[in-house]
Order: C-alpha cells, then structure tokens, then sequence
C-alpha cells in the first residue's frame, strides 16, 4: 500500500462477502467477516450502477486497491450502520495500475 494513502486510511470498516440468494430473492453472506481500513467521507454524488441507473450516493468509501468488494457485499460502518453498496470504481494512478477503491453507498 502507498505511504500516503495508508496515512488516509483511518477508519475500519467490516466487509462480509456475498455468498447466494435465498428462495425469496434475499442475499446470504458470509459468517465471518474482513477488517478493512478506509475512508469514509459523507459526500453526496450521483453515481451509475451496474445497470447504468443513476444513484444518488450519500456516503463514498475509500480503500485500499487490495481490497475485493462487490456490490452484493454487506458492509459494516464503524458505528454499526449497514449501507446499500450502489457502485465501485478503481482509481488507476500515473501508471495505470489500481491505486485505490472507491465504494459508492447510500447510508
């Protein structure tokens, strides 16, 4: 991880990662979850999903371009707030390589 980014990433946020969709159409995920580092910042965007809707974000989360997040993730805030995971984009650097992750929520 980049010295400076890691200086930006403070906070700590729980990902459990999608496993299936139940018979009424809910999303199940993983009992165990990873502490990741980031940065959460009250921002409000519209961004695009998946589906090329556009969202309004209320909350976008920075992390760490080795972290793996999708969209049907459960996200846990540091203050036990769960967010709607609305889009994720990586941010390349000068070099085109991913720099960092940017989560695009709505809390």
């Amino acid at each position: 991880m980049d010295y400076q980014l890691s200086q930006l990433l403070q906070q700590t946020l729980l990902i459990y990662p999608y496993v299936s969709t139940d018979f009424h159409n809910d999303f199940t995920w993983s009992s165990i979850a990873t502490s990741v580092k980031a940065r959460i910042q009250s921002v409000a965007k519209i961004v695009r999903n998946k589906q090329g809707q556009e969202m309004y974000s209320t909350c976008t989360i920075y992390v760490d371009n080795t972290v793996t997040v999708s969209e049907r993730d459960k996200i846990v805030l540091p203050n036990g707030v769960i967010p709607e995971i609305l889009a994720i984009n990586s941010e390349p650097d000068e070099t085109g390589a991913n720099y960092y992750t940017a989560i695009y929520t709505r809390v």
